[in-house]
């Protein structure tokens, strides 16, 4: 059979994202985002995001999952919440001064957000036991765990 699938395919560009148009916050950048799903005809629900995860034998999958509340104060009791937490507290005027986050702070967050699980990650080098993220977070929000090459969580 020869055919040229090409033809088959559709341009989803809409229009791009650059430091110059991207909006300073980023819950009103998503807003934007939400108000243009809502605004076109072909999306029916646009509350709906694909997840894919990868189970515990490497197989791929992904669903549908359906954003559940989104207000001013961020997106609102999702299942998972993966945040940066670069630095430790006691390094938290380093993490303001290079816009990064704390543990703490990423706890916080995910305490605020009502969110099932936090996962933290992007830690900085200068630490060399990163389980010290994982009990400060858990100070503040006990369903913690951290981010690792290679370990695989189950949502």
């Amino acid at each position: 059979m020869d055919k040229n699938l090409h033809d088959y395919r559709k341009s989803y560009e809409k229009g791009s994202l650059t430091e110059d148009t991207v909006l300073e916050n980023p819950l009103e950048q998503f807003a934007t985002w939400f108000v243009d799903a809502e605004k076109t005809p072909t999306v029916e629900e646009p509350n709906a995001m694909t997840l894919s995860t990868v189970d515990t034998q490497g197989v791929p999958k992904a669903r549908v999952v359906l954003l559940k509340e989104f207000t001013q104060e961020g997106l609102l009791n999702t299942t998972l919440l993966y945040h940066e937490a670069t630095f430790l507290q006691q390094h938290a005027a380093l993490a303001l001064k290079t816009m990064h986050s704390t543990a703490r702070q990423a706890a916080l967050i995910a305490k605020k957000a009502a969110v099932g699980s936090l996962l933290l990650g992007h830690y900085s080098g200068r630490y060399n036991d990163y389980n010290e993220f994982k009990n400060q977070a858990q100070e503040v929000f006990s369903a913690t765990q951290l981010a690792q090459d290679g370990k695989v969580f189950e949502i």
